[in-house]
Protein backbone atom coordinates (compact mmCIF):
# COMPACT_ATOMS: atom_id res chain seq x y z
CA UNK A 1 0.00 0.00 0.00
CA UNK A 2 2.93 2.32 0.34
CA UNK A 3 3.40 2.56 -3.44
CA UNK A 4 -0.30 3.18 -4.00
CA UNK A 5 -1.34 6.51 -5.59
CA UNK A 6 -4.21 7.44 -4.72
CA UNK A 7 -4.26 10.80 -6.29
CA UNK A 8 -2.44 13.69 -7.37
CA UNK A 9 -3.25 17.53 -8.82
CA UNK A 10 -4.02 18.33 -12.52
CA UNK A 11 -2.59 21.09 -14.43
CA UNK A 12 -6.02 22.58 -15.29
CA UNK A 13 -7.25 22.09 -11.74
CA UNK A 14 -8.36 19.13 -10.13
CA UNK A 15 -7.58 15.97 -9.31
CA UNK A 16 -6.23 12.47 -11.15
CA UNK A 17 -8.52 9.65 -9.11
CA UNK A 18 -8.48 7.23 -11.57
CA UNK A 19 -6.43 4.95 -13.38
CA UNK A 20 -7.06 6.48 -16.58
CA UNK A 21 -6.59 10.19 -15.42
CA UNK A 22 -3.13 8.92 -13.70
CA UNK A 23 -1.60 7.10 -16.76
CA UNK A 24 -2.78 10.01 -18.92
CA UNK A 25 -0.75 12.68 -16.30
CA UNK A 26 1.97 10.03 -15.87
CA UNK A 27 2.45 9.52 -19.46
CA UNK A 28 2.71 13.03 -20.56
CA UNK A 29 5.28 13.77 -17.77
CA UNK A 30 7.45 11.21 -18.92
CA UNK A 31 6.75 12.34 -22.46
CA UNK A 32 8.02 15.86 -21.13
CA UNK A 33 11.46 14.88 -19.70
CA UNK A 34 12.16 12.63 -22.55
CA UNK A 35 11.24 14.84 -25.59
CA UNK A 36 13.80 15.87 -27.67
CA UNK A 37 14.16 19.52 -27.19
CA UNK A 38 13.65 21.21 -30.94
CA UNK A 39 16.71 22.80 -32.51
CA UNK A 40 19.78 20.35 -31.98
CA UNK A 41 22.57 21.71 -34.10
CA UNK A 42 24.21 19.16 -35.44
CA UNK A 43 27.29 21.33 -36.23
CA UNK A 44 27.86 22.02 -32.31
CA UNK A 45 27.22 18.29 -31.86
CA UNK A 46 30.19 17.46 -33.85
CA UNK A 47 32.12 20.17 -32.62
CA UNK A 48 31.91 19.30 -28.79
CA UNK A 49 32.31 15.63 -29.88
CA UNK A 50 35.57 16.65 -31.32
CA UNK A 51 37.28 17.93 -28.06
CA UNK A 52 37.00 14.18 -26.61
CA UNK A 53 39.87 11.84 -27.76
CA UNK A 54 39.74 9.07 -30.13
CA UNK A 55 40.95 5.95 -27.92
CA UNK A 56 39.46 3.09 -29.85
CA UNK A 57 42.27 1.19 -31.97
CA UNK A 58 42.17 -1.21 -34.77
CA UNK A 59 43.00 -4.08 -32.98
CA UNK A 60 40.13 -3.48 -30.59
CA UNK A 61 37.88 -3.01 -33.02
CA UNK A 62 37.97 -6.53 -34.29
CA UNK A 63 37.31 -7.78 -30.49
CA UNK A 64 34.27 -5.59 -30.60
CA UNK A 65 32.77 -6.75 -33.62
CA UNK A 66 33.15 -10.59 -32.92
CA UNK A 67 30.35 -12.94 -33.27
CA UNK A 68 28.54 -13.27 -29.53
CA UNK A 69 30.20 -17.13 -28.40
CA UNK A 70 27.75 -19.85 -26.82
CA UNK A 71 30.36 -19.19 -23.93
CA UNK A 72 30.01 -15.32 -23.48
CA UNK A 73 26.04 -15.84 -23.76
CA UNK A 74 26.15 -18.43 -21.12
CA UNK A 75 28.77 -16.09 -18.59
CA UNK A 76 26.75 -13.26 -18.89
CA UNK A 77 23.44 -14.98 -18.08
CA UNK A 78 24.83 -16.42 -15.43
CA UNK A 79 26.01 -12.55 -14.02
CA UNK A 80 22.73 -11.30 -13.23
CA UNK A 81 21.38 -10.96 -9.65
CA UNK A 82 18.41 -12.92 -9.17
CA UNK A 83 14.82 -12.87 -7.52
CA UNK A 84 14.44 -9.25 -9.93
CA UNK A 85 11.23 -7.74 -10.65
CA UNK A 86 10.63 -8.87 -14.45
CA UNK A 87 9.91 -6.86 -17.35
CA UNK A 88 6.59 -6.78 -19.69
CA UNK A 89 7.46 -10.77 -20.58
CA UNK A 90 7.13 -11.82 -17.28
CA UNK A 91 9.97 -14.15 -17.38
CA UNK A 92 12.86 -14.03 -14.82
CA UNK A 93 16.71 -14.70 -15.13
CA UNK A 94 15.79 -17.71 -13.17
CA UNK A 95 13.86 -18.98 -16.32
CA UNK A 96 16.90 -18.50 -18.93
CA UNK A 97 19.27 -20.20 -16.40
CA UNK A 98 17.13 -23.19 -15.47
CA UNK A 99 16.42 -23.92 -19.69
CA UNK A 100 19.70 -22.36 -21.21
CA UNK A 101 20.24 -26.37 -22.32
CA UNK A 102 17.03 -25.97 -24.30
CA UNK A 103 16.79 -22.18 -25.51
CA UNK A 104 20.07 -21.12 -25.46
CA UNK A 105 20.35 -22.02 -29.50
CA UNK A 106 17.47 -19.54 -29.70
CA UNK A 107 18.89 -17.17 -27.34
CA UNK A 108 21.91 -16.82 -29.14
CA UNK A 109 20.63 -16.66 -32.66
CA UNK A 110 18.35 -13.61 -31.38
CA UNK A 111 21.17 -12.18 -29.86
CA UNK A 112 23.47 -12.83 -32.77
CA UNK A 113 20.24 -11.18 -35.25
CA UNK A 114 20.63 -7.97 -33.22
CA UNK A 115 23.94 -7.31 -33.37
CA UNK A 116 24.36 -8.51 -37.39
CA UNK A 117 21.50 -5.56 -38.12
CA UNK A 118 21.49 -3.53 -35.29
CA UNK A 119 18.23 -3.14 -34.41
CA UNK A 120 15.73 -5.00 -31.95
CA UNK A 121 12.55 -6.01 -32.28
CA UNK A 122 9.86 -3.62 -30.18
CA UNK A 123 8.92 -7.03 -27.86
CA UNK A 124 12.72 -7.17 -27.00
CA UNK A 125 12.96 -3.45 -25.66
CA UNK A 126 9.85 -2.97 -23.77
CA UNK A 127 9.82 -1.63 -20.40
CA UNK A 128 7.63 -1.13 -17.52
CA UNK A 129 8.05 1.96 -15.24
CA UNK A 130 7.93 1.61 -12.00
CA UNK A 131 6.94 4.00 -9.30
CA UNK A 132 8.73 4.58 -5.68
CA UNK A 133 7.84 7.61 -3.70
CA UNK A 134 10.64 9.78 -2.53
CA UNK A 135 8.34 11.00 0.16
CA UNK A 136 5.26 9.83 2.43
CA UNK A 137 2.78 12.62 0.79
CA UNK A 138 4.01 12.50 -2.96
CA UNK A 139 2.18 15.46 -5.03
CA UNK A 140 3.40 15.05 -8.35
CA UNK A 141 5.39 12.39 -10.81
CA UNK A 142 8.38 14.46 -10.23
CA UNK A 143 8.00 12.91 -6.35
CA UNK A 144 8.78 9.57 -7.24
CA UNK A 145 11.69 7.70 -8.80
CA UNK A 146 11.28 5.71 -11.55
CA UNK A 147 12.78 2.23 -11.93
CA UNK A 148 12.69 0.35 -15.31
CA UNK A 149 11.90 -2.85 -15.62
CA UNK A 150 13.32 -4.59 -18.95
CA UNK A 151 12.94 -7.67 -20.44
CA UNK A 152 15.96 -10.18 -19.58
CA UNK A 153 16.66 -10.98 -23.03
CA UNK A 154 17.50 -6.90 -23.50
CA UNK A 155 19.30 -7.27 -20.11
CA UNK A 156 21.50 -10.08 -21.67
CA UNK A 157 22.46 -7.64 -25.25
CA UNK A 158 23.08 -4.48 -23.29
CA UNK A 159 25.40 -6.91 -21.07
CA UNK A 160 27.20 -7.89 -23.78
CA UNK A 161 27.55 -5.00 -25.21
CA UNK A 162 28.96 -3.39 -22.17
CA UNK A 163 31.29 -6.29 -21.28
CA UNK A 164 33.18 -5.65 -24.31
CA UNK A 165 33.92 -2.09 -23.97
CA UNK A 166 34.52 -2.03 -20.74
CA UNK A 167 37.67 -2.98 -20.86
CA UNK A 168 38.21 -0.25 -23.39
CA UNK A 169 36.93 2.63 -20.92
CA UNK A 170 38.73 1.09 -18.32
CA UNK A 171 42.06 2.45 -20.06
CA UNK A 172 40.85 6.29 -20.23
CA UNK A 173 38.23 7.08 -17.34
CA UNK A 174 39.91 9.27 -15.17
CA UNK A 175 40.43 8.25 -11.04
CA UNK A 176 38.66 11.36 -10.14
CA UNK A 177 35.66 9.85 -11.84
CA UNK A 178 34.06 7.61 -8.96
CA UNK A 179 30.98 6.33 -9.97
CA UNK A 180 32.61 4.63 -13.12
CA UNK A 181 35.46 3.09 -11.19
CA UNK A 182 35.65 -0.31 -10.42
CA UNK A 183 34.93 -1.20 -6.39
CA UNK A 184 34.23 2.71 -6.27
CA UNK A 185 30.68 4.43 -5.13
CA UNK A 186 30.00 8.02 -6.10
CA UNK A 187 29.37 8.79 -2.43
CA UNK A 188 33.04 8.39 -1.88
CA UNK A 189 33.00 11.45 -3.94
CA UNK A 190 30.53 12.89 -1.65
CA UNK A 191 32.83 12.68 1.34
CA UNK A 192 35.88 13.72 -0.63
CA UNK A 193 33.93 16.64 -1.10
CA UNK A 194 33.07 17.40 2.49
CA UNK A 195 36.60 16.69 4.03
CA UNK A 196 38.33 19.44 1.69
CA UNK A 197 35.15 22.32 2.26
CA UNK A 198 35.52 21.05 5.83
CA UNK A 199 39.70 22.10 5.45
CA UNK A 200 38.85 25.18 3.74
CA UNK A 201 36.79 26.39 6.45
CA UNK A 202 39.31 25.93 9.03
CA UNK A 203 42.32 27.07 7.14
CA UNK A 204 40.35 30.06 5.95
CA UNK A 205 41.43 29.46 2.32
CA UNK A 206 40.51 31.76 -0.69
CA UNK A 207 38.48 29.20 -2.84
CA UNK A 208 35.96 29.26 -5.87
CA UNK A 209 33.15 26.19 -5.25
CA UNK A 210 31.38 24.94 -8.40
CA UNK A 211 28.30 23.50 -8.26
CA UNK A 212 26.57 21.41 -11.08
CA UNK A 213 22.90 20.93 -11.16
CA UNK A 214 22.62 17.27 -12.77
CA UNK A 215 19.20 16.38 -12.04
CA UNK A 216 18.15 13.92 -14.49
CA UNK A 217 21.11 14.56 -16.56
CA UNK A 218 20.91 10.88 -17.97
CA UNK A 219 17.26 11.29 -18.70
CA UNK A 220 18.33 14.20 -21.31
CA UNK A 221 20.95 12.84 -22.92
CA UNK A 222 20.74 14.00 -26.90
CA UNK A 223 20.86 10.35 -29.05
CA UNK A 224 22.44 12.13 -31.51
CA UNK A 225 24.97 13.85 -29.08
CA UNK A 226 26.17 9.78 -27.94
CA UNK A 227 26.35 8.57 -31.91
CA UNK A 228 28.31 11.32 -32.67
CA UNK A 229 30.78 10.64 -29.33
CA UNK A 230 30.94 7.07 -30.65
CA UNK A 231 31.82 7.84 -33.69
CA UNK A 232 34.79 10.43 -32.84
CA UNK A 233 36.12 7.90 -30.17
CA UNK A 234 36.85 5.55 -32.69
CA UNK A 235 33.68 2.20 -32.09
CA UNK A 236 33.42 0.68 -35.23
CA UNK A 237 30.15 1.18 -37.00
CA UNK A 238 28.30 -2.00 -36.47
CA UNK A 239 28.94 -2.15 -32.86
CA UNK A 240 27.78 1.47 -32.94
CA UNK A 241 24.17 0.70 -34.33
CA UNK A 242 24.03 -2.34 -31.99
CA UNK A 243 24.34 -0.06 -28.86
CA UNK A 244 22.21 2.88 -30.50
CA UNK A 245 19.22 0.33 -31.31
CA UNK A 246 19.16 -0.48 -27.82
CA UNK A 247 19.05 3.14 -26.89
CA UNK A 248 16.27 4.24 -29.51
CA UNK A 249 14.27 1.51 -29.51
CA UNK A 250 12.54 0.89 -26.08
CA UNK A 251 9.04 1.62 -25.74
CA UNK A 252 7.49 2.17 -22.45
CA UNK A 253 4.47 1.68 -19.81
CA UNK A 254 4.35 3.11 -16.74
CA UNK A 255 2.88 0.91 -13.80
CA UNK A 256 0.34 3.15 -12.21
CA UNK A 257 -1.14 0.49 -9.13
CA UNK A 258 -0.13 -2.35 -10.82
CA UNK A 259 -1.38 -1.93 -14.07
CA UNK A 260 0.25 -0.79 -17.36
CA UNK A 261 -0.34 2.55 -19.17
CA UNK A 262 -0.55 2.36 -23.26
CA UNK A 263 3.28 1.49 -24.14
CA UNK A 264 4.77 5.07 -25.99
CA UNK A 265 8.59 6.08 -27.12
CA UNK A 266 11.12 8.54 -26.11
CA UNK A 267 13.15 10.69 -28.13
CA UNK A 268 16.21 11.00 -25.53
CA UNK A 269 17.55 9.99 -22.24
CA UNK A 270 18.83 6.64 -21.97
Amino acid sequence: MANTIWNLPLPEGGLADSFNKLSQLGTAHFRGIYKSPAGSNLAETINVASHFPRFVNNEDSGALTDPVTMEELESTIKWFQKEKSPGPDGWTIEFYIAFFDTIGGDILKVVEESRTSGRLYDAINSTFIALIPKSDSPSSFDDFRPISLCNVLYKIISKIIANRIKPILTKHIAPQQFAFLEDRLIHEAIGSTQEAIHSIWTKHLKCILLKIDLSKSFDRVSWLFIKMILIHLGFPLPLINWIMACITSPTFSILINGSASHFFHFERGL
